[in-house]
């Protein structure tokens, strides 16, 4: 495909996310995976909440929350530490939660309680 007017062009796989699938991100990560000032979550939730219907109105704010129990690579959150994070988020008005990585959420007892007890079945 030639451009002579040098616009920008879409990668077919954005177009297909952005406008077939009306997204424009589909998740921000707001718990990183290091612990990082609660006022940084909360103004990052915030965020992403006023801003979720920007480009789509079909579009649902997800917030993301990095775990990993690899205490040689990555600083290892408390549970009281993710419970906080994820009741920031929940309490700034993002419903939609991402885990990243939830085998390591799940082969650690106290995290994998702290996220049964607000996601429920």
């Amino acid at each position: 495909m030639t451009n002579p007017k040098k616009e920008k062009v879409m990668p077919e796989w954005y177009r297909f996310e952005a406008e077939i699938m009306h997204l424009d991100y589909w998740v921000q990560t707001i718990a990183w995976y290091f612990p990082r000032d609660i006022m940084e979550l909360t103004r990052d939730t915030e965020f992403i909440m006023a801003n979720e219907k920007k480009y789509h109105p079909e579009v649902t704010a997800v917030a993301m929350i990095g775990y990993y129990n690899r205490p040689d690579s990555y600083p290892l959150k408390s549970a009281d530490r993710v419970e906080l994070e994820l009741k920031t988020i929940l309490e700034h008005g993002c419903n939609n939660v991402f885990v990243y990585s939830l085998n390591d959420v799940l082969r650690t007892p106290e995290i994998r309680e702290v996220f049964k007890k607000y996601f429920k079945r």
